[in-house]
């Protein structure tokens, strides 16, 4: 890859910064596109759609320091009922589904731009094997001024995941404010 990049010249490079979508590759690399196709990167960051998500969203209800929390669909989307940052239940309508095996997080996005991971995760593996429930994540971060409380930077995409995780992202999150 460095020989081609290094190869390249400078407007080439800055087409490099048009991201056209995983598809386009495919036509020059086929063996590569297949073997990708279905893997765990393939499958890390997907919009929550029926083909993306694998937790039981059909009334399931766990409860977690004595609190009843749900996972339900309505109107052909995933929601939750957990917690906030006030100490109320809300709805969550889940956004995104990010990992795939062993387990599967969620994430809800909120109006200023945020888009946080929900404190519950789905163990994906087989029933047989421990999986097919939901779990809390951080048992040990409840309270909302711990950093991994769920609506806190310590779970925030934004600033904690999307660099890593996404191809092609622009984060535009400030730490300060804690707004994407």
């Amino acid at each position: 890859m460095l020989v081609c990049i290094s190869a390249t010249n400078a407007t080439s490079m800055s087409s490099l910064n048009n991201y056209l979508g995983s598809e386009q590759c495919q036509s020059c690399h086929e063996k590569q596109f297949q073997a990708w196709q279905g893997s765990h990167h393939d499958m890390a960051m997907r919009h929550a759609k029926p083909d993306a998500v694998l937790a039981d969203f059909n009334n399931a209800e766990l409860e977690f320091n004595s609190k009843q929390n749900s996972f339900f669909k309505k109107d052909e989307q995933y929601w939750v009922n957990i917690e906030g940052p006030d100490g109320q239940f809300h709805d969550y309508q889940i956004k995104y589904t990010f990992g795939y095996q062993p387990l599967q997080q969620y994430m809800v996005e909120f109006d200023d731009g945020r888009v946080q991971l929900i404190p519950f995760a789905w163990d994906s593996r087989a029933k047989a094997d421990g999986g097919q429930r939901w779990f809390h994540l951080y048992p040990q971060f409840t309270q909302k001024h711990q950093e991994f409380f769920w609506t806190n930077t310590g779970q925030n995409w934004n600033y904690m995941c999307a660099y890593c995780h996404s191809t092609n992202v622009k984060k535009n999150f400030d730490l300060k404010s804690n707004r994407g």
